[in-house]
Formats: structure tokens, C-alpha cells, sequence
């Protein structure tokens, strides 16, 4: 028996290979590799695609759609043709469709004004919708990334003629499948008549697309990094990854912060404390020195927010101090006034007219809306535009405004209980409700109170009834201006809202370091040669109280001082140093913080005229304050340093004010004397 099985193997082996019946238990894997799976059978329709009982090869799917009948296609294809055939496609060339004779220039000077409008209103279609932030062209790519990839660009074609420049566009495309892609041709409409039948999509994503998480990173556990010890650069950096990613998702505040945040008293309190304590803490009351501006921000003009001098001082000697914000009338050496003799008076009402005129044309050109019209220190006059008089009731307000920096006026308005939507109408400011005083005292339903207010400052104001007969006269070097004014408004003693800083304080120091730093980056700018270079004696200039060594102290962060050559006594910029944009400078020093060094200095120039020396100046700190208050004398108590961090710590909760005596500035108990009496202890 066994015989015969060896055999029957012997010719089973001897036969050719048949490949049909060779399959047997493996037949089921060559039918799979055999099989063509569609790409979209299984994508984000699979469930579709299950429901409907379609196979993986996905043959015979049209989505129900039909197909147009050949000869009805064959008719439409020769009638486009002979249309094609007939079309005069000269009657669509660009020549043919404007009336180009018309834009011949006969005469320059009569056409100037015509050329110009078409220009700004053909401004509003050149890639780039005008805005208060994106005002020019050159604003628009700076902010979008294209001003500085094109200079390289063009350095690079300017270095190396030869070499083929890098295409680049001004105008980005925000939908490259829009503008490129042929997406008319998948527009249906017809499905029971349709040229072809579309095969079903398939999804696609791109790998560089910095917004899209394709994985969960695999981050390293920081515990266990500390115990094996520090590891590698890469480690560290891979600890961040989920972080950048749920920072740009918007789940944290901020995805490269690596400082985890450490709950604070009120959110790790007490699971049986339910009397929400953390509702009637004084910290609760920091948002009362909050500016209410509203939605829009603040806007200083082009000279305040550049620190443009004469506007922002960058020294002031005794005289000036004592005459701060008072200057006396000035005697000309030349100019039309330098002569004693009578001078007309010229009315300014057809240059304000005018001026309206202007700028009602420059905003229509820019499309309308709001435009910001502060921009060179000619825009800052009063001889064109309205004028509103504000009359300061305190002697020496702790914080003032310079030349070109704005303010609004704000009406606050407690409402009645119930229904109240009548509330009072002024001239001026914007509405704004209160549901407590914005100022030290209270304000009562139904009473609206008006207020001027700014980063600085928040202070009550109180509009006069102006007479009649009364007129300003404005004096310039070139003669006498004369004009109307309809308001006058009284400003009442002012709330702070931010500190000024003491003498020889670190704040106030910090700010003189910064001051001049700005000062010499602003002059790196203003330089046009190659390298940029400037001259010690023009900040010597500008800064004449300080010593030649902290300037050089600043020079040396950015520039090199040349010695010979042609660049000899010249400080030239570091090669390798980069300028900050006029966006960092801005950051660097603002125009707040020079209005309170200005009140310190005012304020120090006046106590040391009146005896006091520079020892019995200094600030009061923190700690040592409660002892030392009652040593310091009366003058030095009422400084603008003192009531001003008395007056912040009090809204925040932190101390109590004397409000009547002896810092009252009205002298009469009509306002508040800013002096601490003692701290709030929070048991």
C-alpha cells in the first residue's frame, strides 16, 4: 500500500505546475493582492460607503449622476467651435475697452490734481484694504513678512547679477486651489446631463502646514528627566513640542512658556470654604486704575510717540523747571514781531475752512472712515481744526500731558433703578456706565460726571459757559492769529493712574538709562552713511548733565569707536549689532513715562529751591514707610511721588487715605489729601 502512495507522489510531482488549481488554501491572499483598492474607499466616507454596500474596488460608483448623451455633447462641442470661429476677440482686447485717448496728458499742471485722485482711489484695489494700522502699502508688507523677504531678494539679484532672483509676490495667495486650480469645472449644473462624472476625492494633507497636528509628540517626562540627570539639547527641546502646539491651538496662554503655572491662594483653597472669599479681596479692586478708554486704544500723534524734540525735552535746566508748562511769552531776534510797532491781526477762519477741506478729501480718497490726521508737528497747531480750553484747578498736578499726546473725555452715567435709557446728552466725550464713582467719593443715580482721561490720569472736568466777547489770539514769530473758541472746560483734581517714580530711585534711574539709549538708536537711524555713524558731541548736546562715561557706556552696546581712518572720532555701528524697528524704541520708552520724569524733576527743582537738600529727597520705600512718615517734613510728604503711590495703594486696597488736610491742593478742604494714615491688615 504504501508502495503505490509513493508512486502517485512521484507523478504528482513529475506534472507541470498549474497555476489555477496551485492557489488552494493561499487563493484568498493572491485574490487581495489581485484587487485594485480604491484610495478613497476607505478615507473620512467610509461609513458612507459601508452603508451603501460598495465594493473596495469602488467600480460602477457615479453618485447617481448621468451622464450626457454623446450626440448631444458632439452638437454642443460644434457649436462652441463655429462660436469660436465667429468671436471677433479683437472687441475684448484691453485697447478696445478703455477709452484710452482720454488719459493723454496735454497740460501736466491741469491734469496733476485729476492723476493724483485716481491714484488714491485706484490705492483702495491694490492688494490691500486701508485700515488705522495698515494705512500705506509699505505698512501692509512690513507687517505681512514681504518688505523684508523681498530686500533680501533683491540683495541677493544685486550681488550676484548672473544668478536667476527668486520669484517672489507682493500680493500673497491666501487659496492657491482658488486662483489656480480649475475649480469651475467641478461646478454641477446639471446631474442628469452632466460632461463627465466626477470620481470621488480624495483627502490630502499637507505635511508643512505649521497649524496642523498630525501626532500626539512624544514628550519626555520631565520627573523622570530630573532623576536620570539633564539630558541632551534634544530631550529638552522635545519636552516643549506639545506646548508650542496647544499654545497656538489657543488652550494655553502661551506655548513657549516653559513655567508651569502654580495656582495661586484663591484657586487652591479650602474645599469646605464656600463663602467665596476671593470675590470681596482687595486685590479685586486693581481694575478701578484701569483706564476705561473703550474699544478703541489711544492713539498719540506721529511727534509724541518719536519723543520728537522740542516737544520731549531730553534736558531742562533750573529756569525751565521753575517754568514748567508756564513759559513765558518769548522776545523774538528776527521775524516780523522783532519790531515794536502795531501789527495787524489776521482771522484764521478761512484757514480752518480750508484745512477741513483738505482732510475731508484725504479721507474720502482713503474710502472714508476714520483717518489719523497727527502726523508731523505742523498737524499739532492750533491755528487750524477745533480747540477745547481745559484750565488745570490744581497748582502743580502731579501728572501733565506734553505736546501731542491725546486724551478722550469720557461721561460716566449711574443709572436709575429701573428703566433709564434716557441718560444726559453732552457736547463732547462718550457715554460710558458706572455701576460705582470712578473717583475717590460717590455718584448718585440718575447723575452723569465727565471726565478727562488718558494713561496718565483720570480726572473730573466741569464745562463753562464761555462769554461771548471772549477770543484767543495765537502769537507766532510772523505775527498775530485770531479765532473763536466755544468751549472751556475746568479740570478737577486728578486720580493717577500710574506711579511717579522718586529721586534716585531705581525706576527713575532705569528710565534715564533707557531715555538716552533710545536717544542714540534714534541717531543710528537718522544717519545715511554706510556704515552708520554719529558724533559724541551731538548727544553731549542733548544730555548735557551726563558724564561722558555713561555715555560711552551706552555707545559701546552698539558701536565702535574709530580712532583712525576715514571714519576717525566717529562712532560706527556694530556690524553684527541689529538696529531695533521703531516699534521696539516705541516699547523701550513711552511718552508716559517721560511725563513723570518731567514731574519729578519739576518737583525736585522746587523743594530744593525752598531749602531742601538732595539727602532729604529720597524716596520713602515700602517697608521702612510706616516709620519714617511721620519724620519727613510736610513738603516732602505732598510730593508728586508720594501722593501718587499713596493714592494707587489706597484703590487697590492696601492702605488708608488722610483725604482732608494737609495735601489738599485747593487749600480750602474742596479736594482730597493724598497721604497714607496707615495699611489695611487682611486677617
Amino acid at each position: 500500500m504504501s508502495s503505490i502512495v509513493i508512486v502517485l507522489l512521484k507523478e504528482l510531482l513529475k506534472r507541470p505546475i498549474d497555476h489555477k488549481s496551485s492557489r488552494g488554501q493561499s487563493g484568498s491572499d493572491d485574490m487581495d493582492q489581485d484587487l485594485e483598492v480604491a484610495p478613497w474607499r476607505y478615507g473620512p466616507a467610509q461609513y458612507w460607503y459601508d452603508h451603501l454596500g460598495l465594493d473596495e474596488t469602488g467600480q460602477g460608483f457615479h453618485y447617481n449622476f448621468k451622464a450626457k448623451p454623446e450626440d448631444v455633447k458632439k452638437a454642443e462641442e460644434e457649436e462652441s467651435l463655429r462660436l469660436d470661429k465667429d468671436l471677433d476677440y479683437d472687441r475684448y482686447l484691453m485697447v478696445t475697452q478703455q477709452r484710452w485717448e482720454d488719459k493723454i496728458i496735454w497740460d501736466g499742471e491741469k491734469a496733476k490734481q485729476k492723476v493724483l485722485e485716481e491714484h488714491r482711489k485706484n490705492a483702495e484695489f491694490a492688494g490691500w484694504v486701508p485700515s488705522t494700522n495698515n494705512r500705506t502699502f509699505a505698512q501692509s508688507r512690513a507687517q505681512s513678512g514681504l518688505l523684508q523677504r523681498s530686500k533680501s531678494i533683491l540683495a541677493k539679484a544685486e550681488s550676484d547679477p548672473g544668478r536667476d532672483s527668486e520669484w517672489f509676490s507682493l500680493f500673497p495667495v491666501e487659496n492657491e486651489e482658488l486662483i489656480y486650480g480649475n475649480w469651475e469645472d467641478d461646478i454641477i449644473w446639471d446631474a442628469e446631463n452632466m460632461d463627465v462624472i466626477p470620481s470621488p476625492k480624495v483627502l490630502t494633507l499637507d505635511p508643512n502646514d505649521e497649524n496642523i497636528i498630525l501626532e500626539i509628540p512624544d514628550d519626555i517626562d520631565p520627573n523622570q528627566q530630573t532623576e536620570q540627570g539633564t539630558g541632551t539639547k534634544k530631550e529638552k527641546e522635545s519636552v516643549r513640542k506639545s506646548k508650542i502646539l496647544l499654545g497656538k491651538a489657543g488652550i494655553l496662554k502661551d506655548g513657549n512658556d516653559d513655567k508651569e503655572e502654580v495656582p495661586n491662594a484663591v484657586n487652591a483653597k479650602d474645599l469646605f470654604n464656600l463663602s467665596n472669599d476671593e470675590y470681596y479681596s482687595p486685590k479685586q479692586m486693581d481694575n478701578a486704575l484701569r483706564p476705561n478708554i473703550g474699544s478703541s486704544v489711544i492713539q498719540h500723534s506721529t511727534p509724541a510717540a518719536e519723543l520728537r524734540q522740542p516737544f520731549f525735552p531730553t534736558h531742562l535746566g533750573p529756569n525751565k523747571l521753575r517754568t514748567f508748562h508756564r513759559p513765558p511769552l518769548k522776545k523774538y531776534s528776527h521775524g516780523l514781531l522783532s519790531s515794536f510797532e502795531p501789527h495787524p491781526v489776521h482771522c484764521l477762519n478761512k484757514i480752518i475752512k480750508r484745512k477741513a477741506k483738505i482732510r475731508e478729501q484725504e479721507r474720502q480718497a482713503f474710502g472714508g472712515g476714520e483717518i489719523f490726521f497727527m502726523r508731523t508737528p505742523q498737524d499739532l497747531t492750533g491755528m487750524d481744526g477745533e480747540l477745547i480750553l481745559a484750565e488745570y484747578s490744581e497748582e502743580f498736578p502731579p501728572l501733565m500731558m506734553q505736546v501731542g499726546m491725546a486724551s478722550k473725555i469720557k461721561n460716566y452715567y449711574k443709572r436709575k433703578p429701573g428703566k433709564d435709557s434716557n441718560p444726559p446728552t453732552f457736547k463732547y466725550g462718550e457715554l460710558a456706565y458706572a455701576h460705582t464713582s470712578p473717583f475717590v467719593g460717590a455718584l448718585k443715580p440718575g447723575n452723569c460726571l465727565q471726565a478727562l482721561e488718558n494713561n496718565m490720569f483720570r480726572s473730573p472736568i466741569y464745562e463753562h459757559n464761555l462769554p461771548p466777547s471772549d477770543f484767543l489770539v495765537i502769537r507766532t514769530r510772523h505775527g498775530y492769529y485770531i479765532r473763536e473758541v466755544e468751549t472751556i472746560y475746568t479740570v478737577g483734581q486728578e486720580g493717577p493712574l500710574m506711579e511717579v517714580p522718586g529721586p534716585n530711585s531705581k525706576r527713575a534711574n532705569n528710565f534715564v538709562r533707557d531715555f538716552l539709549q533710545v536717544f542714540i538708536y534714534r541717531l543710528f537711524w537718522k544717519s545715511k552713511d554706510e556704515p552708520r555713524r554719529i558724533k559724541m558731541e551731538d548727544i553731549k548736546k542733548a544730555f548735557s548733565s551726563h558724564s561722558e562715561s555713561s555715555i560711552r557706556k551706552r555707545l559701546k552696546l552698539c558701536a565702535d569707536f574709530k580712532r583712525t581712518g576715514m571714519d576717525s572720532n566717529w562712532w560706527v555701528l556694530k556690524p553684527d549689532f541689529r538696529l531695533p524697528t521703531e516699534e521696539e524704541i516705541r516699547a523701550m520708552v513711552s511718552p508716559e513715562q517721560c511725563c513723570a520724569w518731567y514731574s519729578l524733576i519739576t518737583a525736585e527743582q522746587r523743594l530744593k529751591d525752598a531749602g531742601y537738600g538732595e539727602k532729604s529727597l529720597f524716596s520713602v520705600e515700602e517697608e521702612n514707610e510706616e516709620d519714617t512718615q511721620t519724620k519727613i517734613d510736610d513738603e516732602i510728604r505732598v510730593a508728586p511721588w508720594n501722593t501718587t503711590r499713596a493714592y494707587i495703594s489706597a484703590m487697590k486696597g492696601k492702605c488708608l487715605l488722610q483725604l482732608t488736610g494737609l495735601a489738599d491742593p485747593t487749600g480750602c478742604g474742596e479736594g482730597f489729601s493724598y497721604i497714607k494714615v496707615g495699611k489695611v491688615h487682611n486677617s
